[in-house]
């Protein structure tokens, strides 16, 4: 089985990976960290408006796609890419999380040489990995191996019925993130 290329704590506190700007609180720093070496397959961060969830999320996010890419290629197809998405109410809104990874991208030395394509909606990596801004319907996430899905503002997901509710993402996501 494959491992990280490095820790989370690792790659959050070199300045050759993320750049200089990474500063996390104590509690973000606990959040984080225990998210990645407890190894949870959910998380659920209820915080309030400010304290840091997007950027939070997008470090997970570049943190994924780059020290955990040979752990998740080893469940796809010779040459298959594998996606983290940024799910939200509005594309708009998700592709705020978007910005952040590739100001995280843009600033490091090291992570900048990773890039292979940028559009308003997603960056692809040479590893492989694809992020991708998406709104939050059902058919806007089917058929992608999902490495990571980050859910902003899930507890505003319409309820009831159609392919904007929060059920229906959630069985149409389930397959994909099953895969990886």
């Amino acid at each position: 089985m494959s491992h990280p290329l490095v820790s989370f704590e690792n790659f959050v506190h070199s300045p050759m990976i993320v750049g200089n700007e990474v500063k996390l609180y104590p509690l973000q720093k606990k959040i984080l960290c225990d998210f990645w070496n407890k190894h949870y397959t959910l998380g659920v961060w209820c915080l309030g408006r400010r304290s840091g969830k997007t950027f939070g999320a997008s470090l997970c996010a570049t943190y994924a796609s780059t020290a955990m890419s040979p752990l998740y290629k080893q469940y796809l197809r010779t040459n298959e890419c594998y996606y983290v998405l940024f799910i939200a109410n509005r594309e708009e809104q998700a592709k705020i999380a978007l910005e952040q990874v590739k100001l995280f991208f843009n600033t490091s030395p090291v992570l900048r040489k990773g890039i292979k394509s940028e559009t308003a909606t997603s960056i692809t990596l040479t590893n492989g990995a694809i992020f991708k801004a998406v709104p939050h319907t059902a058919k806007g996430v089917r058929g992608y191996p999902v490495a990571l899905a980050i859910l902003d503002e899930a507890a505003h997901y319409r309820s009831g019925s159609g392919q904007q509710t929060g059920e229906q993402l959630s069985q149409a996501l389930a397959p994909s993130i099953a895969q990886c």
